[in-house]
Protein backbone atom coordinates (compact mmCIF):
# COMPACT_ATOMS: atom_id res chain seq x y z
CA UNK A 1 0.00 0.00 0.00
CA UNK A 2 2.53 2.72 1.02
CA UNK A 3 4.39 1.37 -1.96
CA UNK A 4 1.26 2.47 -4.28
CA UNK A 5 0.76 5.56 -2.53
CA UNK A 6 4.53 6.62 -3.22
CA UNK A 7 4.07 5.84 -6.98
CA UNK A 8 1.42 7.90 -6.90
CA UNK A 9 2.70 11.16 -5.35
CA UNK A 10 5.95 10.82 -7.49
CA UNK A 11 3.32 10.19 -11.18
CA UNK A 12 3.51 13.51 -11.71
CA UNK A 13 6.99 13.81 -11.57
CA UNK A 14 7.44 11.22 -13.53
CA UNK A 15 5.66 12.34 -16.07
CA UNK A 16 7.24 15.72 -15.88
CA UNK A 17 10.70 14.31 -16.76
CA UNK A 18 9.39 11.79 -19.57
CA UNK A 19 8.45 15.09 -20.88
CA UNK A 20 11.56 17.18 -20.27
CA UNK A 21 13.31 14.27 -21.56
CA UNK A 22 11.50 14.09 -24.79
CA UNK A 23 11.82 17.99 -25.21
CA UNK A 24 15.80 17.48 -25.06
CA UNK A 25 15.85 14.76 -26.97
CA UNK A 26 14.13 16.86 -30.22
CA UNK A 27 16.97 19.69 -29.66
CA UNK A 28 18.99 16.83 -31.53
CA UNK A 29 18.61 17.92 -35.39
CA UNK A 30 17.95 14.70 -36.71
CA UNK A 31 14.78 13.86 -34.42
CA UNK A 32 13.74 17.22 -35.17
CA UNK A 33 13.19 17.18 -38.22
CA UNK A 34 11.60 13.49 -38.21
CA UNK A 35 9.65 14.08 -35.41
CA UNK A 36 8.19 17.63 -35.68
CA UNK A 37 7.41 19.92 -37.97
CA UNK A 38 10.51 21.86 -38.66
CA UNK A 39 12.13 22.14 -41.86
CA UNK A 40 15.42 21.46 -41.11
CA UNK A 41 16.75 24.15 -43.13
CA UNK A 42 19.91 25.57 -42.10
CA UNK A 43 19.81 29.60 -42.68
CA UNK A 44 21.84 32.12 -41.21
CA UNK A 45 20.37 35.58 -40.97
CA UNK A 46 23.77 37.73 -40.65
CA UNK A 47 25.03 36.09 -43.54
CA UNK A 48 25.13 38.83 -46.20
CA UNK A 49 27.17 37.98 -49.37
CA UNK A 50 29.19 41.24 -50.43
CA UNK A 51 28.84 42.74 -46.91
CA UNK A 52 31.67 44.78 -47.59
CA UNK A 53 29.87 46.97 -50.67
CA UNK A 54 28.03 48.36 -47.82
CA UNK A 55 30.79 50.73 -46.76
CA UNK A 56 30.79 52.37 -50.29
CA UNK A 57 30.33 56.08 -49.95
CA UNK A 58 30.20 57.31 -53.96
CA UNK A 59 26.23 56.95 -53.43
CA UNK A 60 23.21 57.51 -50.50
CA UNK A 61 22.55 53.73 -49.18
CA UNK A 62 18.66 53.07 -49.19
CA UNK A 63 18.27 49.83 -47.04
CA UNK A 64 15.24 47.65 -47.50
CA UNK A 65 13.46 45.53 -44.75
CA UNK A 66 10.92 43.13 -46.42
CA UNK A 67 9.30 40.03 -47.75
CA UNK A 68 9.56 38.59 -51.00
CA UNK A 69 7.74 42.15 -52.66
CA UNK A 70 10.92 43.64 -51.32
CA UNK A 71 13.87 41.14 -52.80
CA UNK A 72 13.59 42.67 -55.99
CA UNK A 73 14.90 45.53 -55.22
CA UNK A 74 18.60 43.65 -54.71
CA UNK A 75 18.87 43.41 -58.07
CA UNK A 76 16.67 46.21 -59.62
CA UNK A 77 16.98 48.76 -60.58
CA UNK A 78 20.50 48.63 -62.41
CA UNK A 79 22.07 51.26 -63.82
CA UNK A 80 20.95 50.36 -67.16
CA UNK A 81 17.25 50.08 -65.78
CA UNK A 82 17.78 53.76 -64.57
CA UNK A 83 18.72 54.85 -67.96
CA UNK A 84 16.29 53.07 -70.35
CA UNK A 85 13.23 52.37 -68.18
CA UNK A 86 10.39 54.58 -69.97
CA UNK A 87 8.24 56.83 -68.01
CA UNK A 88 10.42 57.81 -65.84
CA UNK A 89 11.59 62.04 -65.94
CA UNK A 90 14.86 63.40 -65.48
CA UNK A 91 14.57 64.05 -61.85
CA UNK A 92 13.76 60.65 -61.21
CA UNK A 93 16.64 59.39 -63.13
CA UNK A 94 18.63 61.71 -61.11
CA UNK A 95 17.93 60.66 -58.20
CA UNK A 96 18.13 57.14 -59.01
CA UNK A 97 21.45 57.26 -59.50
CA UNK A 98 22.63 59.29 -56.81
CA UNK A 99 21.43 56.07 -54.59
CA UNK A 100 22.33 52.99 -53.82
CA UNK A 101 19.84 50.44 -52.62
CA UNK A 102 20.65 47.34 -50.88
CA UNK A 103 17.95 44.70 -49.80
CA UNK A 104 18.06 42.83 -46.22
CA UNK A 105 14.22 41.04 -47.26
CA UNK A 106 13.45 37.42 -46.87
CA UNK A 107 11.13 35.96 -48.46
CA UNK A 108 7.82 35.44 -46.07
CA UNK A 109 9.71 37.65 -43.56
CA UNK A 110 8.07 38.53 -40.55
CA UNK A 111 9.17 42.05 -39.10
CA UNK A 112 11.45 40.64 -36.11
CA UNK A 113 13.83 39.61 -39.02
CA UNK A 114 13.89 43.32 -40.17
CA UNK A 115 15.39 44.31 -36.29
CA UNK A 116 18.17 41.25 -36.71
CA UNK A 117 19.26 42.73 -39.49
CA UNK A 118 19.46 46.59 -38.77
CA UNK A 119 20.69 45.52 -35.23
CA UNK A 120 23.40 43.51 -36.71
CA UNK A 121 24.30 45.81 -39.53
CA UNK A 122 24.38 49.05 -37.41
CA UNK A 123 27.21 46.76 -35.19
CA UNK A 124 29.27 46.21 -37.72
CA UNK A 125 29.15 50.12 -38.08
CA UNK A 126 27.28 50.62 -41.58
CA UNK A 127 24.94 53.19 -41.70
CA UNK A 128 22.25 54.16 -44.37
CA UNK A 129 21.01 57.16 -45.07
CA UNK A 130 17.13 56.08 -46.42
CA UNK A 131 15.35 53.40 -44.84
CA UNK A 132 12.29 51.78 -46.51
CA UNK A 133 10.09 49.11 -44.13
CA UNK A 134 7.65 46.44 -46.32
CA UNK A 135 4.43 46.70 -44.69
CA UNK A 136 2.57 43.61 -45.78
CA UNK A 137 -0.77 42.16 -44.32
CA UNK A 138 0.09 38.83 -43.79
CA UNK A 139 3.57 39.41 -42.04
CA UNK A 140 1.41 40.73 -39.15
CA UNK A 141 -0.97 37.69 -38.92
CA UNK A 142 -0.36 36.24 -35.87
CA UNK A 143 -1.71 33.00 -37.44
CA UNK A 144 0.76 33.11 -40.41
CA UNK A 145 2.10 29.41 -41.27
CA UNK A 146 5.43 29.92 -41.54
CA UNK A 147 5.70 32.64 -38.47
CA UNK A 148 7.24 29.85 -36.47
CA UNK A 149 9.50 28.97 -38.47
CA UNK A 150 11.21 32.76 -38.35
CA UNK A 151 11.00 32.33 -34.39
CA UNK A 152 12.29 29.11 -34.37
CA UNK A 153 14.67 28.55 -37.45
CA UNK A 154 15.90 32.13 -38.22
CA UNK A 155 16.59 34.02 -34.79
CA UNK A 156 20.41 34.38 -34.20
CA UNK A 157 20.68 33.31 -30.43
CA UNK A 158 23.82 34.41 -29.59
CA UNK A 159 23.26 37.90 -31.12
CA UNK A 160 20.18 38.01 -29.18
CA UNK A 161 21.84 37.20 -26.11
CA UNK A 162 23.72 39.80 -26.30
CA UNK A 163 21.23 42.53 -27.71
CA UNK A 164 18.49 41.60 -25.04
CA UNK A 165 17.57 45.12 -24.08
CA UNK A 166 16.97 45.87 -27.70
CA UNK A 167 14.74 43.28 -28.28
CA UNK A 168 10.32 43.80 -27.80
CA UNK A 169 9.50 41.06 -24.27
CA UNK A 170 6.73 39.58 -26.59
CA UNK A 171 9.61 38.28 -29.11
CA UNK A 172 12.08 37.30 -26.13
CA UNK A 173 9.12 34.98 -24.70
CA UNK A 174 8.14 33.61 -27.74
CA UNK A 175 11.80 32.87 -28.50
CA UNK A 176 13.19 31.71 -25.47
CA UNK A 177 9.68 29.27 -25.38
CA UNK A 178 11.18 27.73 -28.66
CA UNK A 179 14.59 27.46 -27.17
CA UNK A 180 13.31 25.91 -24.28
CA UNK A 181 10.24 23.54 -25.16
CA UNK A 182 10.90 22.78 -29.30
CA UNK A 183 7.76 21.29 -29.08
CA UNK A 184 5.57 24.15 -28.69
CA UNK A 185 6.75 26.18 -31.68
CA UNK A 186 7.45 22.81 -33.65
CA UNK A 187 4.63 20.25 -33.23
CA UNK A 188 5.35 17.17 -33.01
CA UNK A 189 4.06 14.48 -36.04
CA UNK A 190 6.45 12.02 -37.83
CA UNK A 191 7.97 13.10 -41.07
CA UNK A 192 8.81 10.59 -43.75
CA UNK A 193 11.49 11.05 -46.12
CA UNK A 194 9.21 11.84 -48.85
CA UNK A 195 7.92 14.96 -47.00
CA UNK A 196 10.63 15.96 -44.93
CA UNK A 197 12.01 17.03 -48.46
CA UNK A 198 9.22 18.51 -49.50
CA UNK A 199 9.17 20.94 -46.35
CA UNK A 200 12.62 21.77 -47.16
CA UNK A 201 12.92 22.31 -50.97
CA UNK A 202 9.63 24.65 -50.82
CA UNK A 203 10.79 26.46 -47.38
CA UNK A 204 11.67 29.80 -48.63
CA UNK A 205 14.74 29.44 -46.59
CA UNK A 206 15.79 27.28 -48.82
CA UNK A 207 16.67 29.17 -51.46
CA UNK A 208 17.34 32.50 -49.68
CA UNK A 209 20.37 34.05 -49.74
CA UNK A 210 21.31 37.94 -49.20
CA UNK A 211 23.34 39.67 -51.34
CA UNK A 212 25.01 43.06 -51.99
CA UNK A 213 26.17 42.39 -55.70
CA UNK A 214 23.68 44.06 -58.15
CA UNK A 215 23.43 42.98 -61.33
CA UNK A 216 24.47 45.71 -64.83
CA UNK A 217 22.45 44.38 -67.39
CA UNK A 218 18.74 45.64 -68.06
CA UNK A 219 15.77 44.00 -66.47
CA UNK A 220 13.08 42.56 -68.84
CA UNK A 221 10.07 41.37 -68.64
CA UNK A 222 9.67 38.02 -68.49
CA UNK A 223 7.67 35.07 -70.17
CA UNK A 224 5.45 34.78 -66.76
CA UNK A 225 4.89 38.17 -66.12
CA UNK A 226 1.12 39.55 -67.35
CA UNK A 227 -1.12 42.19 -67.06
CA UNK A 228 -3.58 42.85 -64.50
CA UNK A 229 -6.12 41.73 -67.09
CA UNK A 230 -4.49 38.49 -68.07
CA UNK A 231 -5.18 37.20 -64.93
CA UNK A 232 -8.49 34.71 -65.05
CA UNK A 233 -12.40 36.43 -63.65
CA UNK A 234 -12.48 35.63 -59.88
CA UNK A 235 -16.22 35.70 -59.89
CA UNK A 236 -16.34 33.53 -62.65
CA UNK A 237 -13.30 30.89 -62.44
CA UNK A 238 -14.33 28.64 -59.00
CA UNK A 239 -11.35 26.35 -60.03
CA UNK A 240 -8.93 29.35 -59.80
CA UNK A 241 -10.69 30.94 -56.50
CA UNK A 242 -10.27 27.94 -54.57
CA UNK A 243 -6.60 27.41 -55.98
CA UNK A 244 -6.07 31.25 -54.80
CA UNK A 245 -8.06 30.38 -51.06
CA UNK A 246 -5.55 27.23 -50.79
CA UNK A 247 -2.25 28.82 -51.34
CA UNK A 248 -2.72 32.71 -50.15
CA UNK A 249 -6.02 32.46 -48.22
CA UNK A 250 -4.82 29.04 -45.90
CA UNK A 251 -0.96 30.16 -45.98
CA UNK A 252 -1.27 33.43 -45.24
CA UNK A 253 -4.79 34.28 -43.81
CA UNK A 254 -5.87 31.58 -42.26
CA UNK A 255 -7.53 33.25 -38.55
CA UNK A 256 -5.82 36.68 -39.46
CA UNK A 257 -5.48 37.92 -36.05
CA UNK A 258 -3.35 41.15 -35.23
CA UNK A 259 0.35 40.05 -34.52
CA UNK A 260 1.44 42.09 -31.00
CA UNK A 261 4.88 40.47 -31.47
CA UNK A 262 5.55 41.97 -35.33
CA UNK A 263 4.17 45.08 -34.28
CA UNK A 264 6.15 45.81 -31.03
CA UNK A 265 8.90 44.46 -33.67
CA UNK A 266 8.56 47.22 -35.72
CA UNK A 267 7.83 50.14 -33.13
CA UNK A 268 11.75 48.85 -31.83
CA UNK A 269 13.28 49.12 -35.18
CA UNK A 270 10.92 52.62 -36.01
CA UNK A 271 13.15 53.33 -32.27
CA UNK A 272 16.37 52.39 -33.22
CA UNK A 273 15.92 54.12 -36.68
CA UNK A 274 14.44 57.82 -34.98
CA UNK A 275 17.32 57.12 -32.64
CA UNK A 276 19.84 56.99 -34.89
CA UNK A 277 18.63 60.05 -37.23
CA UNK A 278 17.89 57.83 -39.87
CA UNK A 279 14.75 58.40 -41.83
CA UNK A 280 12.03 55.94 -43.41
CA UNK A 281 9.45 55.00 -45.36
CA UNK A 282 6.73 52.72 -44.10
CA UNK A 283 4.82 51.24 -47.52
CA UNK A 284 2.55 48.35 -48.84
CA UNK A 285 3.38 46.97 -52.30
CA UNK A 286 0.64 46.82 -55.13
CA UNK A 287 -0.99 43.40 -55.46
CA UNK A 288 -3.05 41.87 -58.32
CA UNK A 289 -6.97 43.22 -57.45
CA UNK A 290 -7.66 38.97 -57.32
CA UNK A 291 -5.26 38.85 -54.20
CA UNK A 292 -7.16 41.45 -53.20
CA UNK A 293 -10.38 40.06 -52.88
CA UNK A 294 -8.62 36.93 -50.93
CA UNK A 295 -7.86 39.50 -48.36
CA UNK A 296 -11.08 40.89 -47.81
CA UNK A 297 -12.99 37.61 -48.09
CA UNK A 298 -10.53 35.97 -45.19
CA UNK A 299 -11.46 39.12 -43.29
CA UNK A 300 -8.13 41.13 -43.33
CA UNK A 301 -8.90 44.83 -43.95
CA UNK A 302 -10.72 46.01 -40.99
CA UNK A 303 -7.58 44.12 -38.45
CA UNK A 304 -4.78 45.41 -41.12
CA UNK A 305 -6.24 49.13 -41.24
CA UNK A 306 -6.02 49.36 -37.52
CA UNK A 307 -2.76 47.87 -38.01
CA UNK A 308 -1.61 51.02 -40.58
CA UNK A 309 -3.14 53.54 -38.44
CA UNK A 310 -1.01 52.68 -35.15
CA UNK A 311 1.80 51.82 -37.70
CA UNK A 312 1.56 55.76 -39.32
CA UNK A 313 1.49 57.79 -35.97
CA UNK A 314 2.95 61.00 -35.64
CA UNK A 315 4.32 62.20 -38.74
CA UNK A 316 5.87 59.03 -40.06
CA UNK A 317 5.32 58.64 -43.89
CA UNK A 318 3.44 55.67 -45.15
CA UNK A 319 2.81 54.94 -48.60
CA UNK A 320 0.33 52.43 -50.25
CA UNK A 321 0.70 51.81 -53.46
CA UNK A 322 -1.24 50.83 -56.27
CA UNK A 323 -0.28 49.65 -60.43
CA UNK A 324 -3.36 52.55 -60.47
CA UNK A 325 -0.93 55.11 -60.17
CA UNK A 326 2.10 53.58 -61.82
CA UNK A 327 3.06 52.82 -65.88
CA UNK A 328 4.12 49.77 -65.55
CA UNK A 329 1.56 47.29 -64.48
CA UNK A 330 2.73 43.71 -64.88
CA UNK A 331 2.41 40.57 -62.12
CA UNK A 332 4.23 37.85 -61.60
CA UNK A 333 1.93 36.16 -60.16
CA UNK A 334 -1.40 37.48 -57.95
CA UNK A 335 0.93 38.55 -55.02
CA UNK A 336 3.85 40.41 -56.89
CA UNK A 337 4.32 43.19 -58.92
CA UNK A 338 7.00 42.05 -61.87
CA UNK A 339 10.84 42.83 -61.35
CA UNK A 340 10.48 45.03 -64.15
CA UNK A 341 8.64 47.23 -62.64
CA UNK A 342 10.83 48.19 -59.60
CA UNK A 343 13.09 50.50 -61.34
CA UNK A 344 9.66 53.02 -61.66
CA UNK A 345 8.62 51.74 -57.97
CA UNK A 346 11.81 52.96 -56.49
CA UNK A 347 11.46 56.33 -58.07
CA UNK A 348 7.95 56.50 -56.12
CA UNK A 349 9.60 55.48 -52.57
CA UNK A 350 12.42 58.18 -53.27
CA UNK A 351 9.54 60.76 -54.01
CA UNK A 352 7.46 59.45 -51.10
CA UNK A 353 10.47 59.96 -48.88
CA UNK A 354 10.71 64.05 -49.28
Amino acid sequence: MEAMKSFFFYKPFLYLLLFLFAEKVLLIPAVRERFTVASGVDFDVHAIEGEEELSRKDQKQIWVFGTSRSVPFGRTPSVRDIQETPGLNQEQREQLERHRIYSFSLSASIPVVFLHHYLYLREKGYRPDLVWIEVSSFAFNENYSLRRSYIGEVSPDAFIMRHLDRYPPRFLKEWLTARLFVGSIFPPTVQDDSTRFMNKAFNPLAVTRTSMYRPVARTLRLEKDRSAEEFPDLSSDSNYRALLQRVYGEWLFSDYTADAMALDSLDYLIAELEKDGIPFVLWTPPVHQNFTRIEQESGVERPFTSIVNRLRKGDRRYVRISTDSMQCRLFTDESHLADVCYTELAAILIDSSK
